[in-house]
């Protein structure tokens, strides 16, 4: 009997030690070097000059010579095969979510997508559990893995019902200063203003925002109009249907009841924002990635979406048994949905031919919009919808860092972050150019798209594993139901 209760005992000894080791993650990305220099190649900084034949400097993170090519310049073997390529300022997602923290180790994984794709700074705009960011700070500070620089807008601020467990409830306007300070002390970057708020909570939380010289962004919520709510950086182009066309609660009609959305009402949409100087991050691809419901099974198969685990693909996002935003999506829905597309495109251009301001980012983890490859695609989309490809980079850097309040970023120049791409053609003239993205240089830190994609090849193939796939599935079921539970 003993003999037999020790052979159990190592044989669920062994399966949770290969269980321990499949869900091990794969070796760090190394950099490298952060000493380095870029001989004779192009920079542009869009919207300003372009400058051919110049040489970049970098140490200990910056910039620290730019200037004409001299051959006095030293050789370094490492990066003389980048002479007369194209360098441009890393991309700015101005709108990302990472995901919690859990067995799958998820984190590490995202921020190597936004790397691999010329993604150098991410605001993650909300941690909807609370879990994500720390994790991520933690992890590049102590060089555990690399990422783009992370600007974090901590708890999402709200009315009851709390949407997500990571909430600051405000239950009137005076709660506005508290919240503030909490935020500012906790070393957030931003706060998100949320659902189920007033008019006057928000006016009184902006208030306090300014007082501790924090920014805001965030929801119009349902029952407001865009211009009551007056979000300064007011994100998916929210309130701009009228709140008695929509269905409360309902996400999908917050993005596809747009059939009353005429051009008087997106003249009454420019005309505020023009008023209020008001940023708009309409994060198009958003809808995009629901109109992947079209073909759910062709979706499921594209080779962008299989980079992620498949339990997004066939948990989170099953319209069976998924998230209760993807549930039960009707033909009726996707062809509301073409049609909203189809405006807010519109709306987009409308407000750039205004001169408003505009931010390009990505609300990855909806949907079909995966990390890194959803920038390209919101630039793409931009570009679809009439501005100049010119000026959609000038939106995805240097715009972006004003609007996020880091204005020191976007642009190369001598004494700046270096925070570069590198190409082999001008994808400034050509959106397909982006797929001659050659090196990423974030923090200082250079990374050949080789090794990058390596990497991302080395994780894909790790989640994929039977291990992490099971694992990761079973659970996904069971938050999807508890999140559900939660909602009834």
């Amino acid at each position: 009997m003993i003999r037999k209760l020790l052979l159990v005992a190592i044989a669920l000894g062994a399966c949770a030690f290969v269980i321990i080791k499949s869900l091990e993650l794969p070796a760090p990305l190394n950099h490298v070097s952060d000493d380095f220099m870029l001989p004779a190649v192009t920079v542009i900084n869009p919207g300003e000059a372009v400058r051919k034949n110049h040489t970049l400097v970098v140490r200990d993170g910056k910039i620290v010579r730019f200037a004409a090519f001299d051959l006095e310049f030293r050789r370094d073997k490492n990066t003389t095969i980048y002479r007369n390529m194209f360098v441009l300022p890393g991309l700015i997602d101005a709108h990302s979510h990472l995901p919690p923290d859990n067995p799958l180790k998820l984190t590490s994984y995202f921020l190597l997508l936004n790397l691999a794709h010329g993604v150098t700074t991410i605001r993650e705009a909300g941690d909807v559990d609370g879990t994500a960011v720390a994790v991520a700070k933690r992890g590049m500070a102590s060089g555990a893995f690399p990422g783009p620089r992370l600007l974090a807008c901590g708890p999402l601020v709200g009315g009851e019902p709390a949407v997500w467990a990571n909430t600051q409830i405000m239950n009137s306007a005076a709660d506005a200063m508290r919240v503030a300070k909490e935020i500012k002390a906790q070393g957030f970057d931003c706060i998100k203003s949320y659902d189920h708020l007033s008019q006057e909570e928000i006016n009184a939380l902006k208030n306090a925002a300014n007082a501790v010289q924090l920014p805001v962004m965030g929801h119009v919520p349902e029952s407001l109009r865009y211009e009551e709510a007056v979000i300064p950086d007011t994100q998916h182009l929210f309130g701009v249907p009228l709140p008695e066309n929509l269905v409360p609660g309902d996400r999908i009609s917050r993005s596809a009841n747009w059939d009353e959305v005429d051009d008087a009402r997106m003249a009454e949409i420019v005309a505020a924002t023009k008023r209020f100087n008001i940023i708009n991050t309409p994060t198009l691809v958003s809808t995009f990635g629901l109109l992947g419901f079209r073909n759910y099974e062709a979706m499921q198969t594209d080779h962008k979406v299989k980079l992620l685990p498949r339990v997004y693909r066939d948990v989170v996002w099953s319209p069976d048994i998924g998230l209760p935003a993807y549930r039960g999506i009707t033909k009726q829905h996707l062809i509301k949905l073409e049609r909203a597309f189809e405006k807010k495109k519109q709306l987009v251009k409308r407000l750039y031919d205004a001169k408003a301001r505009l931010q390009i980012g990505t609300d990855t983890q909806l949907a079909f919009v995966v990390p890194g490859h959803s920038m390209h695609q919101e630039m793409e989309l931009f570009h679809r919808s009439g501005i100049p490809l010119d000026e959609v980079w000038r939106i995805a850097t240097v715009k972006n860092a004003q609007g996020i309040g880091r204005p020191e970023l976007g642009r190369v120049y001598e004494g700046g972050p270096a925070d570069l791409l590198i190409f082999e053609k001008d994808p400034t003239q050509d959106i397909k150019a982006l797929e001659t993205l050659v090196a990423v240089v974030a923090q200082g830190k250079l990374y050949p798209i080789q090794e990058l994609e390596e990497a991302v090849e080395r994780h894909r193939l790790h989640y994929h594993g039977w291990v992490a796939d099971l694992v990761s599935v079973a659970a996904g079921r069971i938050l999807v139901w508890k999140a559900v539970t939660s909602t009834n």
